[in-house]
């Protein structure tokens, strides 16, 4: 025997392992909605009404408050009692103290004490006015006239509170009615000789206005009002005798050709 091993046997033959097919990965399952959860204090709204939007509550607001200021303007322009309405009573003009007919006038003159003349006027015209110019007679001399106001109507006439050299015009919407008040200094002198007398050399402006006034009322008083005299406000016109007294002073009517005369008064003051 010889010494060699006997063969190996033959291993088996290499064959590969099948691979399982591989099972899908199951689709994840949909997560439930979160419930919608109510707020307590919305829960019952059966017998709750819907209010106005805040929007419009603040422009209701906005709106009071312009209503307030613009009565407070008003108030402020209407001032005391001598400030709109020519015979309407509720602006700030005062009713006239007797009634007017159409195309005539009054004027009401307070002379101060210390000389000034204080002026209020009323004009009724037929037809409609649009317009008033005021002047110092040409017999004046220099003046200084202030606190001029002008109502056409129920409203203030746009214009100057103090006249240079004491003229002025007016403008403004047609009306039938224009109320004129205003102060003089300058139109009073004082006598040398007798003391408190006093000589008023013209008791108030020229009023002219289209068409012009037919007849005019003057009504003088302050202090003690002893006469009036009326020229026709020409440099070197003399004066005559006018007027009676009346209440506490003395009044004059001027018409016709005489409507433009000026009314000077003689009195005592304090």
């Amino acid at each position: 025997m010889s010494g060699r091993k006997p063969p190996r046997p033959l291993a088996q033959p290499f064959v590969p392992r099948q691979r399982r097919p591989t099972r899908p990965a199951p689709e994840p399952e949909p997560e439930p909605a979160p419930a919608l959860r109510v707020a307590p204090e919305l829960e019952e709204v059966e017998d709750v009404e819907p209010g106005p939007p805040r929007l419009l509550g603040v422009v209701v607001a906005g709106m009071g408050v312009l209503v307030l200021l613009a009565a407070t303007i008003f108030l402020v322009l209407r001032g005391d009692d001598n400030a709109p309405s020519a015979g309407s009573g509720n602006g700030p003009a005062p009713e006239p103290p007797v009634e007017l007919a159409p195309r005539t006038s009054y004027v009401d003159t307070r002379v101060t004490a210390d000389g000034d003349l204080v002026v209020r006027q009323w004009v009724h015209g037929k037809a409609a006015l649009f317009g008033v110019t005021l002047a110092p007679p040409p017999s004046a001399g220099a003046v200084q006239v202030t606190d001029v106001l002008v109502v056409a109507g129920d409203r203030i006439a746009p214009g100057p509170e103090r006249l240079r050299r004491g003229r002025g015009s007016f403008t403004f919407t047609g009306t039938h009615d224009v109320y004129l008040t205003y102060r003089v200094a300058g139109a009073v002198e004082r006598s040398d000789s007798a003391p408190g007398r006093a000589l008023a050399r013209f008791t108030s402006l020229d009023v002219d206005v289209t068409p012009p006034m037919l007849a005019t009322t003057y009504a003088v008083s302050g202090g003690d009002v002893l006469a009036l005299a009326c020229s026709p406000g020409e440099p070197g016109a003399v004066p005559v005798p006018c007027g009676a007294p009346s209440g506490d002073g003395w009044q004059v009517e001027r018409e016709g050709d005489d409507r433009d005369d000026v009314v000077i008064a003689q009195l005592d003051l304090p």
